[in-house]
Order: C-alpha cells, then sequence, then structure tokens
C-alpha cells in the first residue's frame, strides 16, 4: 500500500503481484563460476490499484475544485499479461551436484501499464470531460514512469 499524487488528487494505491516466469539461462563459464544471464517472460496480472481520498469533500481536478459529491475516483493500472525478462543471477550451476543449494536473480521486466481512470458522471459533468482528460494524462505520466519492473529473487533449491 502506498499513497501518492498525480495531478492535484491524492490516491491511496494497492501493488497486487501476480505472475510467474518462464526462463532460459546461458552459463558464460559454468566450469569456473555459477554466474549466468537469464532471458525470458513474464507472465501475470500485475496492477496497481488506486482509490482517490477526498479529505475535505473536494477534489481538484486540472487546477479547480470541485465538490467530490460524495462519490470516489478510481484508477487502475495493469501490466501486460506478458513481458520481456533479462537479468542476471548465481547459483544453480549446469553442475551442481545433489542436495541442497541457494540462487539470486535480479533483472528488469518490460512492460507499459495500461490505466483505466473510472471517474463517476456526476464528477465529470460538474468538472467537464476536458479537464477529467487532463487529469488522467497527468495520471497516465506518472503510471509510465514504471515501464521497467525491477525484480529481485533469493531462493532455495533441491537437486535430486
Amino acid at each position: 500500500s502506498h499513497t501518492f499524487t498525480a495531478g492535484n488528487i491524492n490516491y491511496d494505491a494497492k501493488l497486487n503481484l501476480y505472475h510467474g516466469g518462464l526462463y532460459a539461462d546461458f552459463f558464460p563459464a559454468p566450469n569456473y563460476v555459477p554466474f549466468r544471464l537469464t532471458a525470458g517472460l513474464l507472465i501475470g496480472g500485475d496492477n496497481i490499484d488506486a482509490t482517490a481520498t477526498a479529505a475535505s469533500g473536494t477534489y481538484t481536478i486540472n487546477g479547480t475544485t470541485y465538490s467530490s459529491l460524495g462519490q470516489t475516483i478510481h484508477a487502475k493500472a495493469k501490466y501486460p499479461a506478458v513481458r520481456p525478462y533479462l537479468g542476471i543471477g548465481f547459483g544453480h550451476s549446469p553442475h551442481a551436484t545433489r542436495g541442497w543449494g541457494m540462487f539470486f536473480d535480479a533483472g528488469v521486466a518490460y512492460g507499459r501499464p495500461h490505466l483505466d481512470y473510472d471517474v463517476p458522471a456526476a464528477i465529470v459533468a460538474e468538472a467537464g470531460q476536458a479537464n477529467v482528460n487532463a487529469e488522467e494524462q497527468q495520471l497516465q505520466s506518472k503510471v509510465d514512469r514504471f515501464r521497467f519492473y525491477p525484480i529481485v529473487k533469493i531462493g532455495a533449491t533441491y537437486r535430486f
């Protein structure tokens, strides 16, 4: 959970991470170090779900203050279901022996989030569609900064 401001509207947001991956590893020197390069696909439904807060009963939309009319503005940024991934890691070498081991991966996935911006019709009527569109664009600009999605994994393995 996190709070942030886009334009002049404050949001309470929650990041939902639901993904898995398909990866291919390349070991440049497997006889010497268990270092590897990884490429693959991150697959899932990661999203950021946000609800605007109207602390004083008003929203400031595109610089002008309007009554919230007791309604809430909702935004949801969804990452693409499939995103490319590149990373580096250590552990689980092709020459690993039986038993327990550990691994570490660090990488980045890429995908432009799609924004769904839901403003109740009564607020749109009061503020005007052009002002709502300008506010949505400010939020989209903020969301666009999260195209690169950093990933760090630490785990245990067992080899039979």
